[in-house]
């Protein structure tokens, strides 16, 4: 069973200020290059969809 906990939008910033980090961290270390231009496609299409 899973609890779903929506999150003010201030809630959601210190959410990705926690997370975010470590998570580019991990990818970059697993994928190198490749890992770079996936986070940089992943980002910039979150960023068009979160307007």
């Amino acid at each position: 069973r899973m609890t779903v906990t929506t999150l003010t939008p201030a809630e959601r910033q210190v959410f990705k200020e926690a997370v975010q980090p470590a998570a580019i961290k991990a990818i970059r270390q697993s994928l190198g290059d490749d890992g770079d231009d996936l986070l940089s496609e992943f980002l910039a299409a979150a960023k068009a969809h979160s307007r």
